[in-house]
């Protein structure tokens, strides 16, 4: 999910910035505390994680910053949601402020929220490796190459988004790749038709199961 947060500061007048608090300073001792964030862990998925994507702060004509937003990307997993990590983020900045790492006058104004979308954020899920659909495709694997292993957190997007939605089981088949959201991505052709294999008889077995 994507987080923003937005910390106040206390404008004033730019030639003398000793008389107010500038937001965006608050914004930075906000993102260099993020390495105290304490993530949820999962023996499946590790650790929970997150990154700053973003900065904004605007204020016209020789004046501080009155109000900042910094907006989080936080990846989740079991038993987190959006709503835990709200309050978390609640939590961890009332923490900062009771330390004095962000001024203590401004405590009121702190406010997380979800950064608005059209549709839901993915929420993690963890599919049971006994379940009837992954016990075949582990046969049919297994048959062909000898060995199988499962990938935990290394699923699309869509796929947490279509298990909460469709309330089925949900097991990811993909190419082997390198380099993503990098340069020089790229997909292996061999692994594209060994996965042909698997998928064809996938369709010829599921009938045995559903």
């Amino acid at each position: 999910c994507v987080l923003q947060v937005l910390l106040p500061g206390l404008t004033c007048h730019g030639a003398f910035p000793q008389k107010g608090i500038n937001a965006l300073e608050e914004a930075s001792r906000l993102i260099l505390s993020l390495s105290e964030f304490k993530h949820a862990k999962n023996s499946y998925l590790q650790d929970s994680s997150l990154f700053t994507r973003g900065v904004e702060a605007k204020m016209s004509g020789l004046s501080l910053p009155q109000e900042a937003v910094v907006v989080i990307d936080k990846q989740l997993v079991p038993p987190e949601t959006p709503s835990s990590v709200i309050r978390q983020f609640k939590a961890f900045g009332k923490d900062l402020y009771q330390k004095g790492v962000l001024a203590k006058s401004l405590k009121k104004g702190y406010k997380v929220s979800l950064k608005p979308r059209k549709t839901p954020y993915l929420k993690p899920f963890i599919q049971d490796k006994n379940h009837k659909l992954v016990v075949l495709i582990d046969n049919i694997i297994k048959s062909k190459y000898g060995f199988v292993d499962h990938g935990y957190g290394l699923s699309v997007g869509d796929d947490n988004v279509l298990y909460h939605q469709l309330k089925k089981p949900l097991i990811c088949l993909g190419v082997a790749g390198g380099n993503p959201h990098e340069a020089n991505e790229w997909v292996s052709l061999k692994s594209m038709q060994e996965l042909e294999f698997v998928y064809r008889k996938l369709l010829e077995n599921i009938i045995k199961i559903i």
